[in-house]
């Protein structure tokens, strides 16, 4: 990771992505337990990963490409994928205080429309629009109050 090779994390924009959410160990001390939330708001793609070491490396400087990130396909996929990392990475059931962001992040998550493979769904899967161009699939949705803007 530097400014010379971007990671999606730090430099976003790099990729034509932008965070919708970050949830972080409040008690990390030293270190780093991250799980983030991105968009492609030209696409309406949403993507997902989680990162952890201690101080010496920089958060997600190994995730130098879309590629290193997981795609969520829907909002369940994702709720679920945030709800896994965050039991991971719980100790005698102090989620509530170690990762008090993790429901505002569920919260996000609910207001997200995914973008699978030239269809747009809802974030409960639900498919609303499709066809080959993607931009146009979504305006059609957006026209019919199926997509709001995040």
């Amino acid at each position: 990771m530097g400014w010379s090779t971007p990671d999606v994390y730090n430099q976003p924009e790099a990729f034509g992505l932008e965070i919708v959410a970050t949830v972080e160990d409040e008690y990390a001390s030293y270190s780093f337990t991250t799980f983030v939330i991105l968009r492609d708001p030209a696409t309406g793609e949403v993507f997902y990963a989680s990162d952890s070491g201690c101080s010496c490396p920089s958060p997600f400087e190994d995730y130098t490409s879309r590629e290193s990130l997981a795609v969520a396909r829907s909002g369940q996929e994702l709720h679920n994928a945030l709800d896994e990392w965050v039991r991971d990475n719980t100790w005698n059931d102090d989620a509530e205080h170690r990762f008090p962001s993790a429901a505002e992040a569920h919260a996000k998550i609910a207001d997200l429309r995914f973008a699978v493979q030239g269809q747009v769904v809802t974030d409960s899967g639900e498919l609303t629009a499709g066809g080959n161009d993607l931009r146009a699939a979504i305006m059609a949705a957006a026209r019919n109050s199926v997509v709001r803007a995040v």
